[in-house]
């Protein structure tokens, strides 16, 4: 996704925002990245992640800054002159969500996280959004990964973390990404079993699906009644 991809999915939604601010973030990030040798690609692919959640312009400036910011290139004084208190308020929470110490095998560390992931939640919610599509877009990415030990370690903390905060948050796409990528690496045999029958029986169930979609949607038709049908294979 580009800057006019973001626009253009940004205005579908938003009516009437202030594109000449997103403009100015985007191209402040740019120029910045170009100065550091970084990309501003990763910033975009959470984007691209949290689009369907139709976030707001703060939430959508603060995933341009962030990882600058968490790097200390960008100060406080500097994103509250140029883009406002939200949007540093929002990076000051990512950043403290950065401090969070996981153990994969302590339990009381594991409530410890997500004791200290919901008081952010509390304070603001669009914190947690952002957290969540970061992780989703690693775990996206994990293939990329050299050792199989991090590959590890992030998808059982991905799985025991992310995934609960997801489902009771009520993003359910989210959630289900982030659990079969989990599940990839953390058991791989099972993964590998359970997609080779999804590949065996998935058309047959495609069609079953549409069958019943279908017969659905007719049956609401004839009864004057406007609605939505769809399936998915599970």
């Amino acid at each position: 996704m580009d800057r006019a991809e973001l626009f253009v999915k940004f205005e579908s939604y938003t009516k009437g925002f202030n594109q000449s601010r997103i403009k100015a973030a985007f191209n402040f990030v740019n120029e910045k990245y170009h100065d550091t040798e970084g990309s501003i690609a990763y910033p975009l692919e959470v984007l691209e992640i949290l689009m369907p959640l139709k976030p707001d312009e703060d939430t959508v400036i603060a995933v341009l800054l962030h990882d600058l910011y968490a790097l200390s290139f960008l100060n406080d004084q500097t994103i509250k002159e140029l883009f406002g208190l939200d949007v540093l308020g929002l990076l000051i929470g990512l950043k403290k969500l950065l401090s969070l110490n996981y153990g994969e095998n302590e339990r009381g560390s594991q409530v410890e996280v997500l004791r200290k992931m919901f008081l952010t939640m509390a304070k603001d919610l669009r914190v947690i959004l952002i957290w969540l599509a970061q992780r989703l877009c690693r775990m996206q990415t994990l293939d990329s990964f050299p050792e199989s030990g991090n590959k590890l370690r992030m998808s059982k903390e991905t799985m025991n973390v992310y995934v609960p905060i997801a489902s009771r948050l009520g993003i359910y796409r989210m959630k289900t990404q982030l659990e079969d990528l989990s599940f990839k690496y953390i058991n791989p045999f099972e993964y590998n079993r359970i997609n080779s029958q999804i590949m065996k029986f998935g058309e047959e169930k495609r069609l079953a699906i549409e069958t019943m979609t279908q017969s659905l949607r007719k049956f609401l038709i004839s009864r004057g009644i406007e609605a939505e049908v769809f399936g998915r294979l599970k």
